[in-house]
């Protein structure tokens, strides 16, 4: 249900509390083919990796090791690494910024809620999806649904649809499609989406490198190019767990964003950062 438009700038009242009134979590897990996350956003031109840039797609998930035993997804991620990773606030209040008070807000591959709930404590009725019902575990303020991203259709549509974590750097152009297909399938017609990729050129320029995040330690090696799209490892240490995963990913420039966006039919809006890894989409 769509809210009272609200100025910029004005927060929604706070949501209520999860309890008996909140809507119960759908537990139906399904097939791990089309969901993906991958590994940190190393450096880029004008671009400095923090926590918001942590999730990534990861489409070919080659080998995951592990020194202690560890929940790893079905994409291959460790699930005890979102869980460590702080909110991302200051990306909530941005999408905050652009919503009518009390909007309905799908939040896809939402992992443990670190952008929903805090959409959801702005007062937006969030609903996350994720086909890791260990991730959605965590969430409190937030509808889970585990579900692949490509094959979605929840018969319902929102304000606002969220395809964070780079899936739109999918290596398999396909993947990236479904995804984008999902977004407009579930996004009213006045709605709008915000899509994150890496920075333009980053595929082509990053290099290896250790960074710590939220306490995780990741660093990215043994990286690869061919045919403009890089593989490369990314280790995490966290908790004494050392895991790998192998993740691959590929430069999506202004032109190219465009070309995906009208064969979901949508259209390029604008972006929210300065550096464009954050973009919103609307329907064309």
């Amino acid at each position: 249900m769509r809210g009272s438009p609200s100025r910029l700038g004005v927060r929604c009242a706070p949501a209520p509390p999860s309890g008996a009134g909140a809507r119960p979590a759908t537990a139906r897990r399904s097939s791990p083919h089309q969901q993906y996350v991958a590994p940190p956003c190393p450096p880029a031109a004008n671009f400095r990796p923090t926590c918001a840039a942590i999730p990534l797609l990861s489409t070919n998930i080659v080998d995951v090791r592990y020194r202690c035993r560890v929940k790893i997804a079905p994409d291959g991620s460790p699930v005890g690494l979102y869980l460590r990773l702080p909110e991302r606030v200051e990306d909530a209040a941005l999408i905050d910024g652009l919503l009518p008070c009390g909007a309905s807000v799908l939040d896809l591959g939402c992992g443990t809620g670190r952008l929903a709930e805090p959409l959801a404590r702005l007062g937006h009725e969030v609903t996350g999806v994720d086909n890791e019902p260990e991730m959605l575990a965590s969430l409190r303020s937030v509808r889970g649904v585990a579900a692949d991203i490509g094959s979605l259709d929840l018969g319902e549509r929102f304000d606002a649809v969220l395809l964070m974590s780079h899936f739109v750097n999918a290596a398999d152009t396909g993947l990236a499609t479904a995804a984008l297909d999902a977004v407009r399938r579930h996004l009213v017609g006045d709605g709008f989406a915000v899509v994150e990729r890496y920075p333009v050129g980053w595929a082509h320029t990053c290099v290896e490198h250790t960074t710590n995040i939220g306490g995780v330690r990741c660093t990215l090696h043994d990286l690869r190019r061919r045919d403009g799209v890089l593989t490369a490892i990314m280790r995490y240490e966290f908790d004494g767990v050392v895991a790998e995963q192998r993740f691959s990913a590929r430069d999506v420039d202004d032109a190219r964003l465009a070309e995906l966006a009208e064969a979901a039919d949508l259209r390029v809006d604008r972006a929210l950062t300065d550096v464009k890894t954050l973009v919103v989409l609307r329907p064309a």
